[in-house]
């Protein structure tokens, strides 16, 4: 999988979990912010790594949480999680 392909995923699984959580009509770009901007939750964030892990047939951490910073002192942006799920699925040796 490119990285250009685990953006698109993470896009993807993100519009699909705000469709799910009945947030479809929110609109989210880089800069967003996952928790102040979406309304998201940190415990929301459990819940989406597992559609991650399905939609990029990847096994992220079990301490991963996409919507908190990886200091786990605050939310993070949009942009941030890709970055991070990209360095996880990277560092792996899981993109070809």
């Amino acid at each position: 999988m490119s990285d250009t392909s685990v953006r698109s995923t993470v896009r993807r699984c993100l519009r699909e979990f705000l469709d799910s959580t009945d947030r479809g009509t929110v609109a989210f770009r880089d800069n967003t912010h996952l928790i102040r901007d979406l309304g998201l939750s940190s415990d929301e964030g459990v819940d989406f790594v597992l559609d991650l892990c399905e939609a990029l047939r990847f096994k992220l951490p079990e301490d991963f949480n996409p919507f908190v910073h990886e200091s786990g002192r605050s939310g993070c942006r949009v942009s941030e999680m890709i970055e991070r799920v990209e360095h996880l699925v990277t560092s792996a040796g899981a993109i070809a």
